[in-house]
């Protein structure tokens, strides 16, 4: 059991609490330039219970719908799948093309991506918020991103990009998997 087996090692645990209501404020002003009225800061506060990527998908739904968005009074309130899926949706289709292809094959260089996607793709995904590229390789801007991603492509895109992806790494490990999970 792999959680059993951390007592054995010597580490910190850090607890990871919810961000308040006032960080959550500075968070959206900062990342997104939202200055929302204090209900509403309490409702995504509420909603997002503290968590800083559902806050910030909350404020983006916000900024792009108004607060209808996460208070109709008659639906729902959204989830974080649904609206990261509606984010992605809502993106051109050559960054979601580039966003598939980096969650499929996290890690990969720039070099090798260049192969299923253009530079001015990659720098609209990372002008999007949805790519990071740090040092020499490019990556989700966050693991649900990513499953959003992948829960967006179409099978035959998916395969079509670990083919090209396949192509153009030099890790034949790498290959091999990219290859298998193209099969």
């Amino acid at each position: 059991e792999i959680l059993g087996a951390f007592h054995l090692l010597e580490c910190d645990r850090i607890s990871v609490e919810p961000l308040s209501v006032g960080a959550l404020r500075r968070l959206l002003f900062a990342r997104l330039g939202l200055s929302l009225t204090r209900r509403l800061l309490r409702q995504v506060s509420g909603l997002s219970q503290g968590n800083p990527l559902f806050a910030l998908e909350l404020g983006r739904a916000v900024v792009e719908r108004g607060p209808v968005a996460i208070d109709d009074g008659q639906a729902a309130p959204p989830r974080l799948d649904q609206l990261l899926d509606a984010r992605h949706a809502a993106l051109e289709p050559s960054v979601r093309r580039v966003l598939s292809a980096v969650a499929l094959c996290p890690g990969i260089r720039p070099d090798e991506l260049s192969a299923v996607a253009s530079q001015v793709a990659v720098d609209a995904a990372v002008d999007a918020g949805v790519l990071v590229v740090q040092d020499d390789s490019v990556r989700p801007s966050h693991p649900l991103v990513a499953a959003a991603a992948l829960r967006g492509a179409k099978a035959r895109d998916r395969t079509e990009t670990l083919r090209a992806l396949a192509a153009t790494v030099t890790d034949e490990v790498l290959r091999a998997r990219l290859l298998a999970a193209a099969t």
